[in-house]
């Protein structure tokens, strides 16, 4: 399990799959939006004031 903690990149990719390796090769945080349409941007505002970079990426 990650914590997400301040000053922290978090990446976030479009499959489970995909936030699975980014979290296991490149040992980076990551968390998965379940697909394109589908991620809510309720998570993101409970970090607020936390200073926390959010990458959105696409793994192709």
């Amino acid at each position: 399990m990650q914590t997400i903690l301040k000053g922290d990149r978090v990446y976030i990719a479009e499959g489970i799959f995909d936030a699975i390796a980014l979290i296991a090769v490149l040992k980076v945080k990551a968390i998965n939006a379940m697909s394109t349409g589908n991620f809510s941007a309720k998570f993101i505002d409970q970090y607020q004031n936390k200073d926390i970079i959010w990458h959105l990426i696409m793994v192709v």
